[in-house]
């Protein structure tokens, strides 16, 4: 899938999140890059050549935050979704690419408001992803 195509399908799964956390969504960035780097894999404890990840939210969780987060200066949290992995979890899943990434958005999503891993997994398990 060429680039393109995919920002498209990540545009359109940030727009299926439920507004009521779109609204409160402020100074972070959703990026696309291919696949995660050696480093980043490393630092979330994925040794394996067959670890990867599908996405990472870097920044301050929206619940730790002070007054004065966001103010001039201060850099915006991140949200990064990686094209390669989502296309294999999408071909190997059987799940269409528009839901791996939503599910992928949502829990990096979820980040951003201060779950940790295991508050997330709780959450996808009451939703049915896993």
């Amino acid at each position: 899938m060429e680039h393109p195509e995919f920002e498209k399908i990540v545009s359109e799964a940030l727009l299926r999140i439920p507004e009521k956390f779109r609204a409160q969504m402020k100074n972070v960035g959703i990026v696309i890059e291919e696949e995660p780097d050696r480093e980043t894999l490393l630092m979330q404890g994925l040794t394996e050549p067959e670890d990867t990840l599908l996405g990472f939210y870097t920044g301050i969780p929206h619940t730790e935050r002070g007054e004065s987060y966001g103010m001039a200066g201060t850099m915006p949290d991140k949200i990064t979704i990686y094209r390669l992995p989502n296309e294999l979890e999408a071909e190997e899943s059987g799940k269409p690419i528009v839901q791996v990434v939503y599910e992928t958005l949502w829990h990096e999503i979820a980040h951003y408001f201060g779950m940790d891993e295991n508050e997330v997994e709780e959450a996808e398990k009451k939703r049915g992803i896993w």
